[in-house]
């Protein structure tokens, strides 16, 4: 009897494919698991995002009657969902909070920045309208004196000409 071939599902003929055992395999997969897991009950989120969801949490929640300026607007007549003013004309809705992601500029820097940069677009325009005006008449007076500068080499032509032939009906006589 021949020798016996290995089965193909055999640990051997896995490990030549492979380099490793299936069984090392799913034991270093189940090990990276417990890991990533571990990693994952240890990770805390940072201090922006958690300042971040705790805002957006407060936002979503209706203020209560134990909130003293919502308690004031009682005691006036308010009810929720009404607007204000005696016609009810004015805000139904509360002024809506606008985050600061630069702490380094004081109330008003934003739209003061905004209005230096109109400045500044405005300015651009003013000077760029100045240099196409200033090229054109640059232009325009090149042109002027190229256009005189060949009717003057057209004159002296013409004066040559004529003076060569009275030179020569002066000979003819």
């Amino acid at each position: 009897m021949a020798e016996e071939e290995d089965d193909y599902m055999s640990d051997a003929i896995l490990q030549q494919w492979f380099g490793k055992s299936i069984y090392l395999l799913a034991k270093q997969y189940k090990r990276e698991e417990k890991q990533k897991t571990a990693n994952s009950k240890n990770y805390q989120k940072p201090k922006k995002v958690l300042e971040k969801e705790k805002r957006e949490e407060g936002l979503k929640s209706a203020l209560g009657p134990d909130n003293k300026g919502f308690a004031l607007l009682q005691k006036m007549g308010y009810k929720p969902g009404m607007s204000l003013g005696i016609k009810g004309e004015g805000r139904s809705e509360p002024v809506p909070i606008e985050i600061k992601s630069d702490h380094r500029g004081g109330l008003g820097r934003d739209a003061d920045l905004k209005r230096k940069q109109t400045q500044k677009a405005d300015k651009r325009t003013i000077l760029n309208h100045k240099r196409q005006k200033l090229e054109s008449q640059l232009k325009q007076d090149f042109q002027q004196r190229l256009s005189g500068r060949f009717s003057e080499q057209r004159a002296e032509k013409d004066l040559y000409k004529s003076q060569k032939v009275c030179e020569q009906l002066d000979l003819q006589m």
